[in-house]
């Protein structure tokens, strides 16, 4: 996982952004690589509150090495930008979302397939409401609405009603 901490070198995520849309081969959204590039920072800092295990240097803070196509000021020079757990970062990741949502007593839907957010409020107040999903096994699709005003962390179970039926040739 990438993210421009600067723990063991300069960096900053100006230079994530830069490269992210080089190595992209200039196709990429540069907005969308911007706001991943800023967000990255805090979605280590967060994995890091959550548990996630990741390598250390001796001064305690995230451990940061190498990786293709990492510069600092634009194409200077190899920077250490990827943040680690041993040889199984995606694993932990994974690992670390799941206790988490276990924690949280998130209740998991694995037979459906999510096919678009449900909104509500505006601006500022837009807030996920739930979702419409597709249910292969059953051939139908249906609306899941949380009763709180996000989804995460949920404050009580999803209540599923199964709305229209699809037909699947």
């Amino acid at each position: 996982m990438c993210a421009a901490l600067a723990n063991v070198e300069e960096d900053n995520w100006e230079w994530h952004t830069f490269d992210t849309v080089k190595g992209g081969d200039y196709l990429v959204d540069q907005d969308a690589a911007e706001v991943m590039c800023k967000e990255a920072i805090d979605a280590v800092l967060d994995l890091e509150k959550m548990g996630l295990p990741f390598n250390r240097t001796p001064e305690g803070r995230i451990d940061q090495r190498r990786f293709g196509g990492h510069t600092r000021n634009h194409g200077e020079a190899a920077v250490r930008r990827s943040c680690f757990a041993a040889d199984r970062t995606g694993h932990m990741i994974l690992q670390t979302l799941y206790q988490n949502c276990i924690k949280h007593e998130v209740e998991f839907f694995n037979e459906y397939y999510v096919l678009d957010l449900l909104m509500t409020g505006e601006g500022a107040e837009r807030r996920t409401a739930g979702v419409v999903a597709y249910e292969p096994g059953q051939r139908r699709a249906c609306t899941c609405s949380a009763p709180s005003r996000s989804c995460w962390p949920p404050a009580a179970p999803a209540r599923c009603s199964r709305r229209r039926r699809t037909r699947t040739p």
